[in-house]
């Protein structure tokens, strides 16, 4: 298993290929004290993604199954986690729909789980986040 945090300095720009679609969640507390969805896409931008790690939890009565990802992209100080990423081919009448319809759509959504702080110097940043399965 490779390291949590490897050299991304090494990072070839050719392999940021794929477009990303950040997002944050404007309304991340609902009326009733509960969490409510409310998108809004922040920036795309070219990145990687590709799988970290896998594993299955299985409570009472089901089977979890949680993938994590990592995404490289060129360095952006406003990566939090309070974000979502979309894969390309979302298409914009969907945008800012719930995760949930988003991935019974078809189409996949990661949820970021750590956006770790970077220095000026760095040229790329890894953020770690989760598929989410409707």
């Amino acid at each position: 298993m490779r390291s949590l945090f490897h050299d991304v300095s090494k990072t070839s720009p050719r392999r940021l290929r794929k477009l990303l679609t950040f997002q944050v969640n404007s309304k991340p507390r609902d009326e009733s004290g509960g969490y409510g969805e409310d998108w809004s896409t922040a920036f795309t931008v070219r990145g990687s993604l590709e799988p970290f790690s896998g594993e299955e939890v299985m409570p009472v009565d089901w089977t979890v199954s949680l993938n994590q990802f990592r995404a490289v992209i060129y360095r952006r100080p406003d990566v939090t986690t309070q974000m979502r990423i979309l894969m390309f081919g979302v298409p914009d009448e969907l945008l800012d729909q719930k995760t949930a319809d988003i991935t019974r759509a078809g189409y996949r959504a990661f949820l970021v789980i750590v956006a770790p702080q970077i220095s000026a110097e760095d040229r790329f940043m890894e953020v770690y986040c989760e598929e989410v399965k409707s």
